[in-house]
C-alpha cells in the first residue's frame, strides 16, 4: 500500500514537471517557430515591375546556377558591357529582402558601364533560386558566402572581388566577415542593420506591441538553434575582424532600417583603420535612387489602400510590392549616378591600393 502511494506521488510529480516544462519551454518555442515561419515563410517572387534586358541593350547576361549539395540551389547572372572583354574587377551585388536580382539590375548596369563584370544572385526562396521560404535573416550570410565561394572557383577567379550589399545583403556583407573570408578586395555595406536581433525586435514591436517582450527570449533561442553562431554575429564585429577596406553607409531618414540599429551607427566601436563611413540625412532606404524619384514614390502611395490579397506571398515581398504599386517602373528604378559614384570611387581606390602593393 505504501509503495503504491509513493508510485502515485511519483507519477503526479512527473506529470507536473512535464506540464510545467510544456508551459514554460515547449509551447512557447512552438509558438515562436510558428510566428517565425509566418514571417519568413513563402517565396519572394520578382516584383510585378522590374527591369529586364530590353531596358539595357548595351549589356550581355549569362545565367548560372550554383550552391547547395547539387550545385543548383541558387540562381545568378553575370552582366557586362557588350564590348568589354577585359573587365577591371568583379562586383558581387546582393539584394534586399523581398526583392530579387532583377530588381537590382539598375545598379548592376551602373557597375557594368563603369567597366566591371557584375554578378547578381537570388537568395534562397527568392525568384529563380530554390527554396520554399526565405528561411530567416542569417540565411543571407550563408547564401552570400556561397556566392563568394562560387566566384572564387569560377573562370573569373583571377579578377579582384568587390561586394555591394544593400539592406538584407548590407547586413549579410558585414556579418559574414566574422567568418574570416579571404580574397576580398573591398566591401560596401549600405543600409544594413548591425545584427538580426535589433531589426527583429523593431519589427516585432511594430506588429505585436508589448507582446514582443514575451516572444523575444524564445526568438533568440529559436534563431540560435536554427543558424548557430551566425545568429549571434554583428556587422561591426565582422568589420573589425576583417580589417580590410569597408565602406559603411546609411541615411538617417531610413524608414526601413532605422539608423540607430545600423552598422553605421556602431562607428564608435570600429577598430578597423580601413573602414570608411558615409552618413546621409535624406536618402531614405534605397539610397541609390534619385531624391526626386523617392519623393514621387512616397507621394504616389500617400493615402492609397492596397487591397490585393497577400495569398502565399512572403510578407517582405508583399510589403515591397505594396510600396511600389502606385509608381511607374521608370520612377522605381531611377538611379542616382552621383550616389553610385561614391561607391565606385571607393572601389576604384581599393583596387588602386591593391595594385600598388
Amino acid at each position: 500500500m505504501q509503495m503504491d502511494r509513493k508510485n502515485n506521488i511519483l507519477r503526479v510529480a512527473v506529470v507536473v514537471v512535464y506540464g510545467l516544462l510544456a508551459l514554460t519551454f515547449v509551447i512557447p518555442l512552438i509558438v515562436t517557430a510558428i510566428m517565425y515561419r509566418a514571417v519568413f515563410g513563402g517565396r519572394a517572387e520578382p516584383l510585378s515591375k522590374v527591369p529586364d534586358m530590353s531596358d539595357y541593350p548595351d549589356l550581355t547576361a549569362k545565367d548560372v546556377r550554383f550552391g547547395g549539395r547539387r550545385g543548383d540551389k541558387l540562381a545568378g547572372t553575370f552582366y557586362r558591357l557588350r564590348d568589354n572583354d577585359a573587365p577591371k574587377a568583379l562586383v558581387l551585388v546582393g539584394h534586399g529582402i523581398g526583392c530579387s536580382r532583377v530588381g537590382y539590375m539598375n545598379r548592376s548596369a551602373y557597375f557594368a558601364r563603369k567597366g566591371y563584370l557584375v554578378f547578381a544572385f537570388d537568395m534562397t526562396g527568392t525568384a529563380d533560386s530554390k527554396g520554399a521560404s526565405l528561411v530567416g535573416l542569417p540565411q543571407s550570410q550563408i547564401d552570400m558566402e556561397r556566392a563568394i565561394a562560387y566566384l572564387q572557383q569560377s573562370e573569373y577567379a583571377h579578377l579582384p572581388l568587390l561586394v555591394y550589399g544593400h539592406s538584407w545583403s548590407g547586413y549579410a556583407s558585414a556579418n559574414m566577415l566574422n567568418d574570416r573570408l579571404q580574397g576580398l578586395t573591398a566591401i560596401a555595406t549600405l543600409s544594413g542593420f548591425d545584427n538580426a536581433w535589433d531589426i527583429m525586435a523593431m519589427q516585432g514591436y511594430r506588429y505585436a506591441g508589448k507582446l514582443m517582450l514575451l516572444i523575444k527570449p524564445w526568438m533568440y533561442l529559436y534563431q540560435g538553434l536554427r543558424f548557430g553562431k551566425r545568429a549571434f554575429y554583428t556587422g561591426m564585429g565582422g568589420v573589425n575582424r576583417y580589417g580590410g577596406k569597408v565602406l559603411i553607409s546609411h541615411s538617417k531618414d531610413d524608414p526601413t532600417v532605422p539608423y540607430e540599429i545600423s552598422v553605421c551607427a556602431r562607428r564608435a566601436a570600429c577598430t578597423n583603420p580601413n573602414a570608411e563611413f558615409v552618413v546621409f540625412t535624406d536618402r531614405g532606404h534605397t539610397m541609390s535612387r534619385t531624391l526626386d524619384a523617392e519623393a514621387r514614390i512616397n507621394a504616389d502611395a500617400a493615402g492609397k489602400w492596397y487591397d490585393v490579397p497577400r495569398g502565399k506571398d512572403n510578407l517582405f515581398r508583399y510589403n515591397v510590392e505594396m510600396h511600389y504599386a502606385w509608381s511607374e517602373k521608370e520612377i522605381v528604378y531611377a538611379t542616382d549616378d552621383a550616389f553610385m559614384d561614391v561607391v565606385e570611387d571607393f572601389f576604384a581606390r581599393a583596387l588602386a591600393a591593391e595594385q600598388a602593393r
